[in-house]
């Protein structure tokens, strides 16, 4: 087992992408977020769960796959992947 020291780090300064900024702060991220506190606070999460079901589909799931598709095709750069790949050596 290491003996490193733990080095405590306030969450103000833990950086995040944009995208999981704007995720989180999404509106309708909002019933997940009360389910997720309820359960950290050990407290009934059954109407959390119960507004999550009555939530139209596409408010659960399809907008969070729309989010991270938007971002991910944000950063496809297949130039870069060609460049970086004529980099490499047999061993990397």
């Amino acid at each position: 087992m290491s003996k490193k020291k733990i080095q405590r780090v306030p969450i103000k300064a833990i950086v995040s992408e944009d995208g999981a900024h704007e995720l989180v702060t999404s509106p309708d991220m909002q019933p997940y977020l009360r389910l997720i506190k309820a359960g950290l606070q050990d407290k009934d999460t059954t109407p959390h769960f119960e507004e999550i079901a009555a939530l139209p589909l596409e408010k659960r799931y399809i907008w969070r796959v729309a989010s991270a598709l938007k971002w991910a095709f944000a950063d496809l750069e297949t130039d870069n992947v060609v460049w970086i790949r004529q980099t490499l050596s047999p061993d990397d």
